[in-house]
């Protein structure tokens, strides 16, 4: 990863609250400005099956589902795409250099194993000049925040049951 020394790291937003609190909407707010690049992951009202979602294109695959679909692998309670989060990292991976601000919706158990969008995660960490923005699960903020050392970054925390 950049160290300070050696060039701009980038600056981290973190915004967190339990399942269900609006982490996905907070984001939304972001496809309508200019400059911005990512993920994001919206669900069903149920929480049984998450899409990955184009913020650029509206791209839209499902990633998540309780019921088993086409390729899926049994992951814990869901069944997961491993397509569309290769998908989504090239995705994102790729649009690092166009945009000024990239989306990660969300951080979560898979990362903390590797998994998920660590790839594109840790690629926009080693990447110069540009705005970083997460939903993290209030329980796995602490675990993410170490997992990635984000302590050495400049990183905000919104807690989104703190400003209700």
């Amino acid at each position: 990863m950049c160290c300070k020394a050696s060039c701009v790291s980038s600056k981290i937003t973190l915004i967190t609250g339990p399942i269900g609190s609006g982490k996905t909407r907070y984001l939304n707010r972001f496809l309508y400005q200019d400059g911005v690049g990512g993920i994001l992951a919206p669900s069903n009202t149920e929480k049984t099956t998450y899409h990955l979602q184009s913020i650029t294109t509206g791209d839209r695959r499902i990633f998540l589902s309780e019921e088993m679909f086409p390729n899926s692998v049994k992951s814990g309670r869901f069944y997961q795409s491993e397509e569309t989060r290769q998908w989504a990292n090239e995705l994102i991976i790729a649009e690092l250099s166009s945009f000024s601000s990239i989306v990660f919706d969300e951080l979560g158990k898979f990362e903390l194993h590797g998994g998920g969008l660590t790839p594109a995660f840790v690629a926009a960490l080693n990447h110069p000049n540009l705005e970083i923005y997460a939903s993290v699960r209030d329980t796995n903020l602490k675990a993410i925040i170490d997992y990635y050392n984000l302590k050495q970054f400049t990183v905000t925390i919104i807690d989104l049951l703190a400003i209700e």
